[in-house]
């Protein structure tokens, strides 16, 4: 995992004192939030707590009603949205990435590589000239990454990218987050109200009735801060169980594969 130290972090993004109202109906209310260069952030809370609110404003398609968003450095936002098909507006994936760069006014080999590249990036190369139309849900969502990518975009926002997702593309999607986040170094925004979507998240925070009310090193820490406020409106998740037991076992500073081959020793050891 990217993990930023302290002493070297610089800001992607800095929301101060933003709020933002639907005809008089407060959606957020006066957040206060850096996001630093290469940190994967999770942005955890339930339905109608003013996650997908927030989402726009970074990526600037909202403008706050008070307040401000500074993309340090005019940095690049690329948004994927809760269903990516509605972001599509190719029907050959090679169109569709190359859509973007297209409107950006680069040259043909220019746009040819952007392609190339970010279709790498988001593990999808074989698709290059596949039809959007015969395509899975999970692989209709790297496409999407994939447009985002040739833009360039040096922040990726992920709102609800899962929802839809059945439990092995959606594994597909996390893994390919982390890995943008890991290997490329990108800035990631992820939003969810599933607890579990954000396990590789550096920094967690938990928005409701559109106020952050915690921020945490992880979802665990999170969730430990948060235990019953957290549990009154989302579901834990079987990751997040799992990992609360190992901890009560005096495994949770383990990762999740040692600590599980450490628990059946001690089962084994009493048989």
């Amino acid at each position: 995992m990217n993990k930023v130290t302290e002493e070297h972090r610089s800001l992607a993004v800095r929301l101060s004192n933003v709020s933002f109202s639907y005809v008089g109906s407060p959606a957020l209310r006066h957040i206060n939030l850096d996001i630093y260069t290469g940190a994967y952030l999770g942005v955890l809370g339930p339905n109608g707590s003013g996650k997908t609110t927030l989402a726009y404003i970074i990526a600037g398609i909202l403008t706050p009603t008070n307040g401000t968003v500074d993309t340090v450095g005019n940095k690049k936002i690329g948004l994927v949205l809760t269903n990516p098909e509605n972001q599509i507006v190719s029907l050959v994936v090679e169109d569709d990435v190359a859509f973007g760069p297209e409107n950006q006014g680069l040259d043909t080999r220019q746009i040819f590589t952007r392609v190339v590249n970010s279709l790498a990036m988001a593990n999808c190369s074989e698709l290059r000239k596949s039809l959007i139309p015969t395509l899975s849900g999970g692989q209709v969502a790297r496409v999407a990454f994939a447009g985002q990518l040739a833009m360039d975009a040096d922040i990726i926002i992920l709102d609800e990218g899962t929802a839809l997702m059945d439990p092995e593309a959606k594994s597909n999607v996390l893994d390919l987050v982390t890995n943008l986040n890991s290997k490329y170094s990108k800035t990631i925004i992820h939003i969810s109200h599933r607890p579990d979507d954000l396990y590789a998240a550096d920094e967690v925070v938990f928005l409701l009735d559109g106020e952050i009310k915690d921020r945490a090193k992880g979802i665990m820490e999170l969730s430990k801060h948060l235990k019953d406020t957290i549990s009154a409106y989302i579901r834990p998740g079987p990751f997040i169980l799992y990992r609360s037991f190992l901890k009560e076992m005096g495994l949770g500073d383990m990762d999740a594969r040692r600590a599980t081959y450490e628990l059946a020793g001690k089962v084994l050891s009493k048989v």
